[in-house]
């Protein structure tokens, strides 16, 4: 876990000199000379707004939570996995910190990004942005059976090739995303409920929506108090009952229809936002919404 932990902190702190292209007022398009690694779609622009910074050890739960699950699930080999997360923020780094220039007035910062810091926002939604990325390729491959470099214990410059076999319950790429999502948010729990949080009801017991809306307020609030969001607000709502689509499957069809009832969460200049626009825009299924983990 050690050397994990350190070969993770060096990732989120190297320093990279590339480019590509996000979208907006004066943006190049996808594809453009300067854009070293071409998109298929443009991103959005980074948001350049005023957010808190974010307590350091929360921020670390959501990144290490994230990767620790993936490697738990053997998802992919961490040491490609590594690679790849280093390559992906090599590709948009350049370009996301020179977005928070005045484009006008090049020589003044219209806001700083601060490379390595993850109580920064904007740089926890930048490289939040580079794992989950690398997270959904790594699923996409569906590697079952594969070879990884596995640090000796006791020696950190030594390594083994091991040969690690997927369980096979998670065989398909639907029930990997699915559990990925569940253990990072039950492992985030876990950790705030270490550091104080009160939680009345088990979740794994399916409460009802009003045992359950009191709980995510709490939660929430914890969050808010980390700095991860501005301000919030949690309600319940009550659905009216029509009738279903015979085309789809019950499941399928939306919670007014089916006559249930959900809990809406709204949250003021969280510290994923760009980060969840940015990969719903290259199509990626997995995000990193904590606040719905």
């Amino acid at each position: 876990l050690g050397r994990r932990s350190a070969m993770l902190r060096g990732l989120l702190a190297s320093t990279v000199v590339t480019s590509t292209r996000f979208a907006g007022p004066g943006a190049g398009k996808a594809g453009d000379a300067g854009s070293i690694f071409p998109l298929t779609k443009p991103l959005p622009r980074p948001l350049n707004f005023p957010r808190e910074q974010v307590d350091m050890d929360t921020a670390i739960t959501l990144m290490r939570s994230s990767y620790d699950v993936t490697d738990f699930l053997d998802i992919c080999p961490m040491d490609d996995f590594q690679a790849q997360f280093y390559k992906k923020r090599l590709e948009y780094q350049s370009e996301y910190v020179s977005a928070f220039y005045n484009k006008e007035t090049p020589n003044i910062r219209a806001g700083t990004v601060s490379i390595g810091d993850l109580s920064d926002p904007q740089y926890f939604d930048f490289i939040s942005f580079v794992q989950y990325a690398t997270i959904n390729d790594q699923i996409q491959k569906n590697r079952k059976v594969f070879e990884e470099q596995q640090g000796v214990f006791g020696d950190e410059g030594d390594f083994v090739t091991k040969l690690v076999v997927r369980d096979p319950s998670l065989g398909d790429k639907e029930t990997v995303l699915q559990e990925h999502g569940k253990r990072v948010g039950e492992m985030i729990l876990d950790q705030f409920i270490s550091e104080g949080l009160k939680v009345q009801t088990s979740f794994k017991s399916r409460p009802s929506i009003d045992e359950l809306v009191p709980e995510v307020n709490r939660i929430m609030e914890f969050l808010s108090s980390k700095r991860f969001c501005a301000a919030f607000s949690v309600s319940s709502d009550d659905t009216q009952f029509s009738s279903l689509d015979p085309m789809k499957s019950p499941s399928d069809n939306s919670f007014k229809m089916r006559g249930e009832r959900s809990i809406t969460v709204n949250l003021e200049r969280p510290i994923n936002l760009w980060s969840q626009q940015a990969l719903g825009s290259l199509g990626y299924t997995l995000k990193n919404n904590f606040e719905v983990k």
